[in-house]
């Protein structure tokens, strides 16, 4: 039979798959590692509460746009109630881009991070200073 003709395989992130609590965490992690950051860095790492604001801020200067847009995506999920300040002060927003511009890797890492963001929890963020 045509491939063109059958029906979609199943993503792996599929609702019906998702675990958010072992997920997210496996996602955060290959993101952490294609932005330069330690494979252990937490949620709380990216808080914009205290001295890690500036070194974000500067973190997201010198990345090459795809990785910045994760960085910037992961700082969201970081700080939901500081998310429209950071994309104003970036000038970016990470929805803006697509597939192309952020390229394979990225993208798939992106979208992991998204789809398995543990929002059933009270208070829809894993950032204990939010």
């Amino acid at each position: 039979m045509n491939a063109m003709i059958q029906g979609p395989q199943r993503c792996p992130l599929d609702t019906a798959n998702l675990r958010p609590d072992l997920d997210f965490p496996h996602w955060w992690q290959r993101a952490a590692v294609l932005v330069g950051m330690a494979t252990d860095t937490q949620v709380i790492d990216l808080s914009v509460i205290g001295p890690g604001m500036g070194r974000l801020l500067k973190r997201l200067q010198e990345m090459d746009t795809p990785r910045r847009a994760l960085l910037l995506a992961m700082a969201c999920l970081a700080n939901p109630h500081a998310a429209d300040w950071l994309q104003r002060e970036q000038g970016m927003h990470f929805g803006q881009l697509t597939a192309t511009d952020l390229g394979t890797d990225v993208f798939q890492v992106l979208v992991g991070l998204l789809a398995t963001f543990p929002t059933h929890r009270e208070g829809a963020t894993p950032c204990k200073n939010n």
